[in-house]
């Protein structure tokens, strides 16, 4: 994928509305007692492959059937009767849901196994991942010494790789450095994408600085500026980094509200980026509904946690907090 993401996809591939098949795939997906293997996914896909392809992102959006979900993406990756895209955006959406449920061996393999049948710049998913969480710092890093100048990759120009990756390491000196190429390039573009991404890359600098304050106020008034092909399928457009950063903010300042307010955007039906996230905001906001003395919602969020097989993020969580008065100054 030498061009972006999203654009390469966006050939093939709209957000348009479910439509009744796909209405009815999901439908008949959410919560079938019978689990994935009910559904004949090598049939579906010969028949409907779009379709299938539409239920199965619906299906992986705020953990609604993650079993399902990859059972379909799994079978519409390994098919070769549909637009090279449709198999390319399904790499995305399953890689995402397996580093979402830590299951880094999988995703690994599943990468490596892209990169061997021809989507070399898959590799750029690593970075994607660990900025995520996902252990795969050396395989990041080796995508990194590769990356020529000026390259862009997996809907992303260099600096954003180059810039997420110094904020992973914490490498003020790095990042500072990118911060000034990218603040550089929006005053020359006037693009306000590239404005976008300057201020977001100057949020995580502030951040490794220890600038709580102001990481807080660039990132509340971060908004996207992109289309909705390119917030559904764009890498960084969607702000997922920025937004949890955010709500971890908040919730330290005193305003488990809020940050159940933002953490919540991450249920959001269109991109894919929020899939890998997920888990960390529901997470988030069940920290935020314990210090709030909101049981009913703790109890919410415990429950999504469990049924996605995270319970390891149950056990980061304190059983009872006294609610936190908010501040007023």
């Amino acid at each position: 994928m030498p061009s972006s993401t999203a654009s390469t996809i966006a050939a093939t591939i709209d957000t348009r509305p479910l439509n009744s098949t796909v209405s009815s795939i999901v439908a008949n997906g959410i919560g079938m007692s019978s689990g994935p293997a009910a559904m004949n996914w090598r049939a579906e896909v010969k028949a409907h492959g779009e379709e299938v392809f539409y239920a199965a992102k619906a299906l992986s959006a705020a953990g609604a059937d993650w079993g399902c979900s990859e059972s379909a993406l799994r079978e519409l990756f390994r098919s070769d009767s549909l637009p090279a895209n449709y198999r390319r955006a399904s790499l995305l959406v399953l890689q995402s849901i397996l580093v979402a449920q830590r299951r880094y061996r999988e995703a690994e393999h599943l990468i490596d196994s892209a990169v061997a049948t021809g989507i070399t710049d898959a590799r750029g998913l690593y970075v994607l991942d660990a900025v995520a969480g996902a252990p795969f710092d050396r395989q990041a890093q080796a995508v990194m010494d590769d990356l020529p100048d000026g390259t862009r990759t997996l809907q992303a120009p260099r600096l954003w790789f180059e810039g997420s990756w110094h904020a992973r390491a914490g490498d003020r000196s790095g990042l500072a450095t990118v911060v000034a190429q990218l603040q550089q390039r929006a005053r020359s573009s006037g693009d306000p994408l590239d404005s976008l991404l300057a201020e977001a890359m100057a949020a995580r600098l502030d951040l490794l600085r220890g600038d709580t304050a102001l990481a807080a106020s660039r990132l509340l008034a971060l908004r996207p500026a992109a289309g909705r092909t390119y917030i559904t399928w764009g890498l960084w457009q969607p702000l997922a980094a920025e937004r949890i950063a955010l709500a971890e903010i908040l919730l330290a300042q005193g305003d488990p509200t809020r940050a159940i307010e933002i953490a919540s955007g991450f249920d959001h039906f269109e991109p894919v980026a929020y899939v890998m996230y997920w888990p960390r905001s529901l997470e988030l906001r069940l920290r935020a509904a314990t210090r709030l003395g909101r049981p009913d919602l703790a109890k919410r969020y415990a429950a999504l946690l469990g049924r996605i097989g995270r319970q390891d993020l149950l056990s980061t969580t304190p059983r009872s907090e006294p609610p936190q008065p908010r501040r007023t100054s």
